[in-house]
């Protein structure tokens, strides 16, 4: 579970890194409002894994050890004005892009 919740966070890292650029680029609203969204959907799956590492052999330790790093993450999308509650996501993960 670590090692999941550590690569959820890469990839928000990396897609925070791209979204970040888009300010300067010339995309419509609707293309940052949809990266946006997948921002949240990798936030979600990263604290999902964060949430079960407590439940193994042993992830207690892990567990918070990486409530900092959660809380990093849940820091930027609350201060770019995105949500951090996951309640309402877990049934449209499946979003396609082009929808």
């Amino acid at each position: 579970m670590q090692n999941l919740f550590a690569s959820f966070e890469m990839q928000f890292e990396k897609a925070s890194t791209i979204r970040s650029g888009l300010v300067n680029l010339d995309v419509d609203d609707a293309f940052r409002r949809k990266t946006d969204r997948q921002r949240v959907i990798i936030y979600c799956n990263a604290v999902k894994a964060w949430s079960l590492s407590g439940d193994v052999d042993g992830g207690a330790s892990s567990f918070m050890a990486n409530a900092g790093r959660k809380k990093a993450m849940t820091d930027r999308l609350e201060s770019e004005a995105l949500t951090s509650d996951c309640r309402d996501l877990a049934t449209t993960q499946t979003e396609r892009w082009d929808a």
